[in-house]
């Protein structure tokens, strides 16, 4: 997860990040992706919508389905980074 986040600092077009499994404390967050973008993540009681409008890039572990129009950019052991095209609006 870790080298998923820093893959994703070099990424363009990043205007919100999806960590869709509850372990998001294994990707840094903020120190790691380098971005000025809304972080969303997963909790085991809520878990975050893959198809939502307030992120165009995920981070998660193989198995967890992304939203559509999502594209795997790279996979790091378990992890992969996935990206759709588009804007994204912030949850409110």
């Amino acid at each position: 997860m870790l080298i998923a986040g820093r893959y994703i600092a070099q990424l363009k077009s990043v205007c919100g990040i999806g960590v869709l499994d509850d372990i998001w404390f294994a990707t840094a967050g903020y120190a790691s992706f380098h971005h000025a973008v809304p972080l969303y993540w997963a909790t085991p009681e809520a878990p975050l919508d893959p198809d939502s409008a307030a992120f165009n890039t995920v981070v998660c572990d193989y198995g967890q389905p992304v939203g559509a129009g999502y594209v795997t950019r790279a996979c790091f052991g378990r992890s992969y980074v996935a990206q759709r095209q588009g804007d994204c609006s912030p949850a409110r």
